[in-house]
């Protein structure tokens, strides 16, 4: 009799947890912030989100903490923080980066190079960089500042370093001629800029931008960093 009973009750609360259990795998869904959730994971509120630490910048190298990253869904579902294109800007000058204008001349058409702007940037991580540079020269004459007026060409040119190490340079060739009467002069402002992608390493870089002018047989002399609307410096992390 004892046995029985056992048994009976036994059986009882054997069916009661199956009807709980299978009364919660049907309709189990669960709210934050609310009573009537209306999906499996209801989070309610205006102003609610979620926090996941294992996607923040402490525990994901994709999450870099300089800029918002975007969060990703794969083909199983699972939530991924992927690399940023690009991952922000790491440094910047802005307009005028030359503080000081530089001269340059040649006295007899040789090749004369001058640094006109150094610093450095530091990098979170490896990959490539986009550093963008230019300036505006003006300027252009003789040594003795009068015009140029025998029609022979002279480059200006603006070249970039990484480390000491010559990367990319930009260049434009100037003219002018006047030879008949009532001839004009040419002048104003001729910009040099260039754009460059790097593969780099993380850590802080030093970089250097010449000048450079060049006239064969021909004397002159330009400066450069006059216009503060047209130079700039910047590094961007991709």
């Amino acid at each position: 009799m004892l046995y029985s009973k056992f048994t009976y009750s036994k059986n009882i609360s054997v069916l009661l947890l199956i009807l709980i259990f299978s009364q919660f795998n049907i309709s189990a869904q669960v709210g934050i912030g609310t009573t009537s959730p209306q999906q499996k994971i209801h989070v309610a509120g205006k102003t609610s989100t979620i926090r996941v630490e294992g996607l923040n910048a402490t525990n994901n190298i994709n999450n870099t903490g300089l800029t918002e990253s975007l969060l990703y869904v794969d083909s199983n579902g699972n939530l991924t923080v992927k690399p940023q294109y690009p991952l922000g800007l790491v440094s910047i000058t802005g307009s005028d980066f030359i503080s000081t204008p530089s001269e340059i001349i040649t006295t007899t058409g040789d090749t004369v190079i001058k640094t006109i702007s150094s610093g450095s940037f530091t990098t979170t991580k490896d990959g490539y960089i986009r550093v963008d540079y230019g300036t505006g020269v003006t300027d252009l004459t003789m040594p003795d500042l009068s015009n140029i007026v025998d029609g022979a060409p002279r480059v200006i040119a603006l070249a970039l370093f990484i480390e000491g190490n010559y990367v990319s340079a930009t260049s434009q060739i100037y003219s002018n001629h006047t030879g008949f009467t009532g001839g004009d002069i040419a002048n104003g402002i001729i910009p040099l800029n260039n754009t460059n992608l790097i593969k780099t390493t993380a850590g802080t870089h030093t970089y250097t931008i010449k000048g450079m002018v060049f006239g064969k047989d021909y004397p002159f002399k330009a400066v450069f960093g006059t216009s503060s609307n047209i130079d700039s410096f910047s590094v961007i992390e991709y």
